[in-house]
């Protein structure tokens, strides 16, 4: 990694956790000072976060993190793009091998598994992590390299509201039961269903 990948990371894991909360400004040189890197990394590192929604620049006046936007402005893109994965998901199973449609209905029943575990322990983190991983199985079944690099930009803005979502148990519980139909509809090879419920999860 490169250091403004290495910057990147960790400005925007601190963004996406509310370590940086939204409207604090940010100074690159004391980001170099703190991370122990020249300016430049710094910078370019901000430009890109800028370009995903994290971060505003009003040039020679401020930097600083973005606000949270309406959740509809956000999630309504994700839910539909993680439907059409979830869609073209159950139609490839219908295609595959048994043994490779079967591995992947397992991998997705351990990570709602995960999630589950998460959620008794009231590890927010850790549930959201989990529950991400149950649909980047899908769009990796999915097996569409443009659904993926255009999910990319929006997972960072979704998981600024997913922890907060996670932190309360019933809401946690009911994304952890919506998965169970999710996988139900897989099996099933029913890219409706699948679609439709996959739309419903990723919904506030």
């Amino acid at each position: 990694m490169t250091a403004v990948d290495v910057v990147e990371e960790v400005l925007r894991e601190r963004i996406e956790r509310g370590d940086l909360a939204p409207g604090t400004r940010l100074a690159d040189a004391a980001l170099a000072r703190e991370l122990e890197v020249s300016r430049t990394p710094v910078r370019e590192a901000l430009l890109r976060l800028s370009r995903d929604g994290l971060i505003e620049i009003a040039p020679a006046r401020w930097t600083r993190v973005t606000g949270l936007e309406d959740l509809e402005l956000v999630f309504a893109p994700y839910a539909a793009l993680h439907g059409v994965a979830a869609a073209a998901a159950a139609r490839r199973l219908a295609q595959a091998p048994w043994p490779e449609g079967d591995r992947c209905l397992e991998r997705l029943r351990a990570h709602n598994d995960e999630l589950l575990r998460a959620i008794r322990r009231n590890d927010a983190e850790g549930a959201r992590a989990a529950d991400e991983r149950f649909h980047d199985v899908i769009v990796e079944q999915a097996a569409n390299p443009h659904l993926r690099r255009t999910l990319m930009p929006l997972r960072s803005l979704v998981r600024r509201y997913e922890l907060a979502h996670f932190a309360k148990t019933a809401p946690a519980l009911a994304s952890h039961d919506q998965h169970e139909g999710i996988v139900a509809a897989l099996a099933a090879r029913d890219a409706a269903e699948a679609e439709r419920l996959t739309r419903e999860n990723m919904t506030p």
